[in-house]
This record gives structure tokens, C-alpha cells and sequence, in this order.
């Protein structure tokens, strides 16, 4: 855990992952930005809502996944990233992007 925290620690990159979709409203591209934080030991991934009607709707507010110190910290993301990718596909707001 000490060496995930410590790879976290030490990234100078931004700590976001930017997905791209397409908003089922208007059929135009557009990204779904989540910011990465660590709580306790899970990474959490926030999506700010961007409008009134996603905001009501909890359907891409946040993804959690519990950190697991037997992988590394590019592994530990890429569950995240498809965790972020499954709410995307949950939501009523947006669906993945495949063009990009």
C-alpha cells in the first residue's frame, strides 16, 4: 500500500481521467472528466455535474474501487478508468465515445 501511495504522492500529472462520450441530448461529442482522489484505501473518481438534470441524477457521481496493494498503481487506475467507463454506460446522459 505504501508504495502505491508514495507512486500517487509523486505523480506530477493531472489526476483525472478524460473520457470521451457522446451526450445523448444533443448526439454531439463531448468528455466526461473525473477527478481522482485516494479516501482512506479506495481511489475515488468524482464527475462534477455539468447541468441541472445531471445533477439530479446519481448516476455518474462517483466510482470507488478499493485499492489492492498486490498490484501496482497503473493497474490499480486502469480498474478505476473501467469502472468510470461502466457508469458511462450506465447513464442516461451520455454513452462512450468509440471514434476516439
Amino acid at each position: 500500500m505504501e508504495t502505491i501511495l508514495k507512486a500517487w504522492s509523486e505523480c506530477d500529472l493531472i489526476k483525472c481521467f478524460e473520457i470521451p462520450v457522446i451526450d445523448k441530448r444533443t448526439n454531439e461529442p463531448d468528455y466526461v472528466i473525473f477527478d481522482i482522489e485516494i479516501h482512506g484505501k479506495q481511489f475515488f473518481a468524482s464527475h462534477i455535474a455539468l447541468n441541472s438534470a445531471e445533477e439530479k441524477s446519481e448516476m455518474i457521481a462517483y466510482c470507488r474501487t478499493d485499492i489492492d496493494p498486490d498490484f501496482s498503481l497503473d493497474e490499480n487506475l486502469s480498474e478505476l478508468y473501467d469502472e468510470c467507463q461502466t457508469a458511462i454506460l450506465e447513464s442516461e446522459f451520455f454513452e462512450l465515445n468509440e471514434n476516439e
